[in-house]
């Protein structure tokens, strides 16, 4: 991209690719448009790799706002329900409370 003193007066930037080809000069929302057109779609492999891959609230990296415990306690029942109980296996009594350390900043 490129915003010379001609480009800026018009409000516009001259693209150009770093084999210097030019395609034109457009305005900034048009640029993002045609970019977000270019984006390639993420495959279902990508969303289903990081959908549980990792949840910054478990290592103090956001804070545990009343959203995030909700959804943590949310997949701890989604575990639950889907593990195999043992014959004789007694229930838990007691709800636990996700603990969630707090970030220092």
């Amino acid at each position: 991209m490129v915003c010379g003193e001609e480009e800026a007066k018009d409000g516009l930037l001259d693209v150009r690719t770093r084999d210097n080809t030019r395609h034109g000069k457009m305005r900034v929302n048009e640029l993002a448009d045609r970019l977000a057109k270019e984006k390639p779609a993420e495959s279902k492999f990508y969303t289903d790799f990081y959908a549980n891959a990792w949840d910054p609230t478990k290592f103090g990296l956001v804070p545990a706002t009343e959203e995030n415990l909700a959804a943590m306690a949310q997949g701890a029942e989604e575990t639950k329900e889907s593990a195999p109980q043992k014959e004789g296996a007694a229930e838990p009594t007691a709800e636990k409370k996700p603990y969630v350390k707090k970030a220092k900043y």
